[in-house]
């Protein structure tokens, strides 16, 4: 994303909203995903096998541990996600997720925790988020509105949604 483009958003959020182009506070990530298929030992709490498997990604992957983010969802699939500073970044990210070198590793990695990894699927897209930050108040400093736009890369079509 050029940084026309994000001047652009910006200035449509600012519009949007009333306020300043230079009172917002912008954030770029771009973010590559996927979902693992584990079986966790009895006994290991979800929080102690989130933080392992978080912790092996990161290694594996050479990036550090807050740019990991690993969730149990609803139906009980694990996923995971890296922020990335650029696009290539994250592109170069899936690539490497969907190396079966990097699933030997990972299973490798979770052994060691006693956690057995099954399928591990990587996505074939790049989500853009675009966060950003501002004071809707004046008269308020602790009255914050924040905004997120996603925006989703898929063989170079793009989907944009307002979170």
């Amino acid at each position: 994303m050029s940084p026309d483009d994000v001047d652009a958003i910006t200035s449509d959020i600012a519009s949007v909203y009333g306020v300043a182009n230079s009172d917002l506070v912008v954030t770029i990530d771009y973010v590559s995903s996927g979902a693992l298929n584990v079986s966790i030992p009895a006994g290991m709490s979800s929080s102690e096998a989130l933080d392992s498997i978080e912790q092996s990604i990161s290694n594996i992957l050479g990036v550090h541990s807050s740019n990991v983010i690993v969730l149990v969802g609803e139906d009980g699939k694990i996923t995971y996600s890296v922020a990335l500073e650029s696009y290539d970044d994250a592109a170069a990210m899936i690539n490497a997720t969907q190396d079966e070198d990097f699933v030997r590793q990972l299973d490798d990695a979770l052994a060691t925790f006693g956690i057995e990894l099954g399928e591990v699927v990587s996505e074939d897209e790049v989500e853009i988020l675009i966060s950003f930050l501002f004071n809707l108040s004046e008269t308020q400093s602790d009255s914050f509105i924040s905004v997120i736009v996603v925006f989703t890369f898929i063989s170079q079509k793009i989907s944009c949604k307002l979170l």
